[in-house]
């Protein structure tokens, strides 16, 4: 995405390069509890919710995409707890590439959390 700027395209500020396509599976659960996953990214104040509910077996999450600027940062924030109020909090980071993926794992009292990240560039033009 750009933001025209001058005559020539060139010129104009790239806005977003890339697409990450975050993907959860919830593994090895123990007992019922209550997620809450939500994604900062790209200079944006507001947190962007992913998932807010209740895991009982084990499962994938829907898989979301967010659009984030190539090199800066998107940051996952997992709530996992019986309670929202008595939740633990668990952060992950990932820097945005142009293409590939990243993963990481996130043991928890209640479940194992697998985390894949894929970049996927957008199409030039958008």
């Amino acid at each position: 995405m750009r933001i025209r700027t001058a005559k020539e395209e060139k010129d104009d500020l790239q806005l977003i390069d890339v697409e990450a396509t975050v993907e959860v599976f919830i593994s090895e659960v123990q007992n019922s509890f209550s997620l809450f996953l939500g994604c900062l990214t790209s200079g944006l104040s507001e947190e962007i919710r992913l998932f807010d509910g209740v895991i009982g077996e084990t499962q994938s999450l829907k898989r979301s995409v967010v659009a984030v600027v190539t090199g800066s940062s998107i940051h996952l924030k997992f709530k996992v707890g019986l309670e929202s109020s008595s939740s633990a909090e668990h952060d992950c980071s990932f820097i945005a590439g142009n293409h590939g993926s990243n993963a990481r794992k996130i043991e928890t009292d209640f479940a194992l959390i697998s985390v894949k990240v894929t970049w996927s560039p957008l199409p030039k033009g958008h």
